[in-house]
């Protein structure tokens, strides 16, 4: 190999090194963090809290109706069960 392509091509490979360990460096988190990416954990995560919220919401309308018409209060499975039959899954 010529002496001058190997001194070129080792600068430039020194330089792309050194913008990828000043970028690595410098940049604070990962890329995904730096764009808001979310990894499908996370993504479960909150899918689970909103339905844990929307049953909680869902029991607490359910229980007031109830009320209204003088009917026992609703438990969560309770209103799971309901829930099932008027879906026809039971």
């Amino acid at each position: 190999m010529d002496p001058f392509l190997a001194i070129v091509l080792g600068s430039i490979a020194l330089v792309l090194g050194a913008f990828v360990v000043l970028g690595i460096l410098t940049t604070p988190g990962t890329g995904s963090e730096q764009l808001g990416w979310k990894t499908t954990h996370e993504h479960d995560r909150t899918r689970s809290v909103r339905e844990a919220e929307d049953l909680e919401q869902m029991l607490e309308a359910a229980n007031v109706r109830r009320r209204a018409r003088g009917e026992a209060e609703l438990t969560l499975d309770g209103l799971l069960a309901d829930e099932d039959v008027r879906r026809g899954l039971m």
